[in-house]
């Protein structure tokens, strides 16, 4: 990666004299010394707007917990110029809310410069919590034992270990088995490590062999006697070859693949309790459009099917009552709503379910309770848990945003529509659930105060949208008078396995139609040019907004020619081949572009594949740009390297190309508060200078 002087960089991005040859300085009209705030987090947009900034980023001062339901505790980390890592005690068995300002600091630890991956009690030694997290925001994630009295910490994995992809403990709750990697790049080696939680003295039972045989993410699932395992690994290092693969610990016999290594999976992984030491289960979408979960039976090989079919599992637990019976806990949905699905694993009955708007996550899970959250488009998150008596659900609230916080931040009402896509014509129209063919999904977002005439503008997110959850940035947007669309194009998970896979092995292809149809769709709506609607995404979506505004007008044989009339690409992708040699995702890249000689030596990789590749970067299609554009992107990123940024801007910079580039020090992908703080008002100050 190109050494640079990111101080000098941001410094000319927050200006906006990054190409002071194509765009008009951008003036601070930030914050005033009535308010006794700190500049720019109170945003005066266009004179007659104030966005306070600090409402959205510190309101609620915390986000959203980790639960560990055994031990009774929540952590969390407390928002602001630094954020840091605390824990709030709570009763399991009472149905209390926690207050979440009753919690205390546990490590002196900045963790603005840290990714934090979650955390649990350690059951073995009181007073000390098993946290996963990296040092710098580079995503190299390992385990750590924090004590709760002094705040130290020590690495408890291995040196040999780079990154872990799951965890879970033992039945016995004294030890724990985790995966892990060897190094950045995600194709290198892994094994499973069992780590002693008495002493955190550690041993590899199982090595993988890649690319053939690739341990990837998921928590291992352990017998009931804890004398075996069952992990997923992906075979010849393609993410769309999920398989399981039973691990004895007793040394009875040799480890065994359960599974075909030949067929297709996106989804295949265990679920965290075995029925008994005969029997697991699993979830998988072979041979259905579906994930559905089953039973499988180590005595005779066979499989049975548990959840409903044709019913989606998003995700799934398994719980065991207090009587010893274990049912099935299925996420059942879509982008639109999510159901939590109690089930009876011996006869595939359905004992209770509770519908919900929006999205569910489960935290954790012991004996009958459930800790989950919810998220919706007007709601950041409601911390809740669920009791489980003889398969009957009973859920209650734990914390969540107050709400006269809640309606200061909602700036937005939102309404589900649809949009036809480029192909609704075709034989192979997309299929989408509660769409008629051809037709695409999409939120609608409108601003209780809308901007009006030449003011009067519209964004399209272009990829990871749809979805019904809390979007911040959706929200700032709507204060400043913008109205936002959230459309669900092809690619999008949720709505089955066969149009999340449209997209692969053509990335850059219809699913770059489908936002462009979406700009038109709401250029319509509003009644307003295109050069009053514009496209805005992070990470793969900020590939796809660079795709959109370079966009050469036709690809897979269809023509598009609607043209944004601006845009934003947070951290995103714009050199394929570059990205695709130097991230730490390289098996996503080998799905999205069906890239088979990925493990061969780069300088042998076909000319034809080079060359598809090459065409569908942005970075070299940047003669196409005609619009105003805003990049940003975190130094110390290692999922979508600086390097596609900052490559992007010095070649446009250096066409006469209006854009204005900003890289944040120290951050990761993806902004913790501090760079929100330098992020936010830089791109409103470029969206209040755009005509």
């Amino acid at each position: 990666m190109r050494k640079v002087n990111f101080a000098l960089v941001l410094l000319l991005g927050v200006l906006g004299l990054a190409s002071a040859c194509s765009i008009h300085p951008v003036q601070s009209t930030a914050s005033t010394a009535a308010t006794g705030k700190p500049p720019d987090k109170i945003f005066h947009f266009k004179g007659n707007r104030e966005i306070n900034l600090t409402a959205y980023l510190e309101g609620w001062p915390y986000t959203a917990p980790i639960v560990d339901i055994g031990c009774g505790a929540m952590f969390y980390k407390l928002k602001g110029e630094q954020e840091r890592l605390m824990m709030v005690k709570f009763d399991p068995r009472s149905e209390e809310r926690v207050d979440f300002s009753k919690g205390r600091i546990i490590s002196p630890r900045d963790f603005a410069k840290r990714n934090f991956g979650g955390a649990f009690c350690n059951p073995q030694r009181p007073g000390e919590i098993i946290m996963l997290a990296d040092q710098v925001n580079d995503e190299n994630k390992v385990l750590y034992a924090l004590d709760l009295k002094t705040g130290e910490e020590r690495k408890i994995t291995g040196e040999g270990v780079y990154y872990v992809y799951g965890l879970t403990v033992s039945p016995d709750r004294r030890s724990l088995v985790y995966t892990g990697r060897s190094a950045k790049d995600e194709a290198s080696s892994g094994a499973i490590y069992i780590l002693d939680l008495s002493n955190y003295s550690e041993r590899v039972v199982y090595r993988d062999s890649p690319p053939s045989m690739k341990l990837t993410w998921g928590g291992p699932a352990w017998r009931p006697d804890g004398k075996a395992l069952v992990v997923q690994f992906v075979a010849n290092s393609d993410r769309q070859r999920n398989n399981l693969i039973y691990i004895p610990l007793d040394g009875s016999g040799e480890p065994r693949v359960l599974s075909d290594t030949s067929k297709k999976r996106i989804d295949m992984y265990p679920l965290n309790e075995w029925p008994d030491a005969s029997h697991f289960l699993f979830a998988t979408d072979e041979d259905t459009d579906e994930t559905l979960v089953y039973a499988y039976d180590l005595t005779s090989g066979k499989t049975r099917l548990v959840s409903p079919p044709g019913k989606n599992m998003k995700d799934a637990i398994a719980i065991r009552q207090p009587s010893g019976k274990v049912y099935v806990i299925g996420l059942e949905g879509n982008p639109l709503r999510t159901s939590l699905m109690s089930i009876d694993w011996t006869n595939g009955k359905v004992v209770d379910s509770k519908e919900f708007a929006g999205t569910v996550t489960i935290d954790d899970y012991g004996g009958s309770r459930i800790g989950f959250y919810t998220s919706a488009l007007d709601d950041p998150f409601t911390q809740r848990e669920a009791v489980i008596t003889d398969g009957q659900i009973k859920v209650f609230d734990r914390g969540g945003y107050p709400p006269e916080l809640l309606n200061q931040l909602r700036q937005c009402t939102y309404q589900k529509v649809s949009f036809d896509a480029s192909d609704s014509k075709s034989e192979n129209r997309p299929e989408v659930e509660g769409e008629k063919n051809g037709q695409l999904h999409a939120y609608l977002l409108s601003p209780k105060n809308p901007q009006t005439g030449a003011n009067k503008k519209g964004m399209v997110l272009s990829f990871y949208g749809g979805f019904n959850r809390w979007n911040t940035y959706f929200q700032i947007l709507c204060a400043a008078g913008y109205y936002v669309m959230s459309p669900a194009p092809r690619g999008t998970t949720d709505f089955g396995i066969k149009f999340q896979t449209m997209g692969y092995g053509d990335l850059g292809g219809m699913e770059t139609l489908d936002a462009l149809k979406a700009g038109k769709w709401l250029a319509n709506y509003l009644k307003v040019p295109n050069k009053q609607i514009g496209v805005f995404g992070g990470s793969r979506g900020g590939y796809d907004t660079l795709r959109a505004l370079t966009f050469p007008g036709q690809v897979d044989g269809i023509t598009e020619s609607f043209q944004f009339g601006f845009g934003w690409s947070d951290f995103g992708i714009s050199d394929l081949i570059n990205a695709l040699k130097n991230g730490n995702i390289r098996l996503w890249y080998k799905d999205l572009m069906k890239f088979a000689d990925l493990d061969k030596d780069p300088d042998k990789w076909p000319k034809e594949i080079i060359d598809k590749w090459n065409d569908r970067s942005p970075i070299n299609h940047i003669d196409l740009l005609s619009v105003p554009l805003f990049l940003d992107a975190g130094g110390s990123d290692n999922r979508v390297p600086t390097d596609e940024t900052l490559n992007f801007c010095y070649k446009a910079i250096a066409m006469g190309k209006q854009v204005v580039c900003l890289i944040l020090p120290g951050e990761g992908h993806g902004y913790k508060t501090p760079g929100q703080y330098k992020y936010l008002p830089a791109l409103l100050k470029w969206l209040e200078s755009l005509d």
